[in-house]
Parts: C-alpha cells; structure tokens; sequence
C-alpha cells in the first residue's frame, strides 16, 4: 500500500513533505493531524440540508450553520444508513428516525409496491415513459424533480426522499445497462466494504468496472480530478478514490499478475485523461505504473520508467526510493533475484544531488541499511 505498505526503514515523514497517503498535501496538514475527537451533536451542530436546486443539497453545519458543503441528495441518503450517523442522530431525531427513507429500505420494496407509492402522490410512470426520461441524464434522482411538478400538494422531506429513492431504484431494475450516479456510487461503497485480503481481487474487478464506466465519460476538456463533477459527485471523492483503486491493484498484483496488466493499464489512461492534475498524485501513479512492470517481471521497463521519473524531478526523493525498493523486493521479481548493489547506486545519487526533505524519507538510513544488507549477504548463513 502506498505510504502504508511495509518497509525495513519507514518513519513517520517530516511535517513539512508530502503525506505519504498521495493526498499532495503536507502531512502537517493531512494525516499527521490525527482524527479529531467528534464533538457532541446539539441543536446547533445538527447538520441542516437545503435544496439548491442545482441537483445538491446544501449542508450547513456547525455554530450558526458557518460551514456550508454541496452533496448528493442519495448520499444523504445512504449516510442515514450508517451505524454511527444512527447513533449520533437517533438521539435527536427521535422518532423521525423510523419514517426516514434510506436506499435499503426503499430496495426492499418490490415494483408494484414502488409503482404503487407513486400513484398515491398521483405520479403514474410507466417503463416506457421512465426510459424516456433516462435519456440524456446520468443522475437517477433528478427524475425525481420531474415527478414533483406534477404534485399539486405539499411534500414534506420524507416525501422528496421516497420520490428520489424510488427513482434511483427503477432506474436500477429498468435500465442497469446504463448505470446512473448512484449505482456507480453504490459499486464504489461496496468495493470499500471489501475489507478481506481475500477479497482484493474482487474489489479490483469491481472498482475498474466503475473505473470503465466513469472514463466513459469523461470529456477532453476535464484535465484534473475537480472537473468531473458533472459526470460524478459521490460518498467519496474521485480524487480520494482512484489512489485507493491504485493501492488495491498494487496489492492484488503481488498474487496475480493479471491486476498488474489492469494496473498498467488503469494508471496510463489516468495520465493521459488528467494530465494537469496535482503534481504529486502524477508521481505517485507514475511510480505505480513502473512498480507494476517489474511485479510482471518487466525489470528494464520498470527501470526505465522511475529513471525517466528521477530524470524530471531530480529534486524529489520518491523515484529514487521507490526503484530501490523495486530493486531489492524479491516479491516483484520474476526470478526472485534482488540489486543489493544497484539499489545502493541509487540512493547515493539522491544523496549526491541532493533531494529535498531526503530527511523524511529517511533516504539516508534507507542507505545504511542495504550496506549492512549487502554485507550480511556477503557473509551468508551464520
């Protein structure tokens, strides 16, 4: 795993370099921070949603409703599904908490009993007249919309709910061939309740299925991550999302050189689709994309790539590094043969340059540690 995978020389890094997890920002301000104890929810703190009629709810949250955050109607939704949403809000709520229309439970109802709920807000939809309305949409829920027009009384919030649910689930029986919004979002939760190391496989097969349909897309013009809103806005954010699919393939790939090739794959079509995306998210796939040769025993490609890597940014330690590891990992070699000695080539060349923060990445301890490595294997057993 990228920043979590297992190392004989990794550290915490400096406050000042990149936090490890590829988020590109400085780790003062990303996971060094910790996870701030929740605060107790109260009448003041208990997030508020609007309608800003441009297909998000509006949350205000906070003392005063001072912060304010755009999100998906059906990911409001699924949150009120989580046990610890539950917890924190049921209290509050009370009762209100039983009428609240969540994803599962409008799934349990069968089509009559979904067609049937419509009919008695007077909204008569045939399959016809839905796949009609699909057309040129993306987002399940904005049918909904369409629906309330035809409303001539009041709807309270559990209504709009029922109505945008009951949408993304005849979208999901009348049209799967089309995915919507929701249902790629709801393949993407999945792949984050694979949580097994057994189930990585699957999580990849299932994650580049969302990959493929999101590509599908994307237009010329959306050149980073932040252009994408139109195509999808979700329970996670895609920026979060395709370094954790990154992570995954990697770790699918050490057992089965097929995620190697869907790696290479996924990762140049990355590059290519976003190629003004934040400077550190590019390194670190691309360091990916030569790790994932040599886990297919491609050592020279590999090679090649992080030396083209340490070629354009000669100041940042993290090609040399990872080509080292590349080098002296037995698990990413085809012929279980390591480089103790070109490995250590490598590191005096960051030393020598030298790199910036070479502190924090501990390229100088990671040094020491294969001399004493090749001295150990010098002397072999005993």
């Amino acid at each position: 795993m990228r920043g979590k995978r297992w190392s004989p020389m990794a550290k915490r890094p400096g406050r000042n370099a990149p936090c490890p997890c590829g988020s590109g920002r400085k780790s003062k301000d990303c996971c060094m921070k910790g996870t701030p104890r929740e605060a107790p929810l109260t009448g003041d703190t208990v997030p508020r949603f609007h309608e800003g009629g441009d297909g998000f709810y509006h949350l205000s949250a906070g003392p005063g409703g001072a912060q304010e955050i755009k999100i998906r109607p059906y990911t409001v939704a699924r949150a009120m599904e989580d046990p610890e949403v539950i917890k924190r809000m049921g209290p509050l709520l009370g009762r209100e908490m039983e009428a609240i229309w969540t994803p599962k439970r409008a799934a349990a109802l069968s089509l009559t009993e979904i067609l049937n709920r419509l009919g008695e807000y007077g909204v008569h939809v045939s399959r016809a007249e839905f796949l009609t309305s699909v057309e040129g949409r993306i987002n399940a829920w904005d049918i909904s919309y369409l629906w309330r027009r035809r409303i001539r009384r009041g709807l309270g919030p559990h209504d709009t709910d029922f109505l945008g649910l009951a949408a993304c689930e005849l979208w999901k029986r009348w049209c799967p061939e089309t995915p919507s919004i929701e249902m790629i979002d709801d393949w993407m939760q999945e792949g984050y309740r694979m949580a097994s190391p057994a189930e990585v496989g699957r999580k990849c097969d299932l994650w580049i299925r969302v990959w493929d349909t999101l590509r599908g897309r994307f237009t010329r013009d959306m050149r980073v991550l932040d252009d994408t809103e139109a195509v999808f806005s979700g329970t996670q954010s895609l920026f979060n999302w395709v370094q954790d699919l990154s992570v995954e393939i990697l770790n699918a790939a050490l057992g089965d050189p097929r995620y190697a090739l869907l790696g290479i794959r996924f990762m140049r079509e990355f590059l290519d689709q976003f190629p003004d995306e934040h400077a550190h998210l590019i390194l670190n796939f691309r360091c990916d994309l030569a790790d994932l040769h040599f886990y297919l025993g491609g050592d020279m490609e590999g090679e090649r790539l992080f030396l083209e890597i340490i070629e354009e940014f000669p100041d940042r330690p993290e090609g040399y590094i990872r080509l080292s590891d590349a080098l002296t990992s037995s698990r990413r070699h085809a012929s279980g043969a390591v480089d103790c000695d070109r490995a250590i080539q490598v590191l005096e060349m960051a030393l020598s340059y030298p790199v910036v923060d070479a502190d924090d990445y501990d390229v100088g301890a990671r040094l020491e540690y294969l001399r004493r490595r090749r001295e150990a294997d010098k002397r072999g057993p005993g």
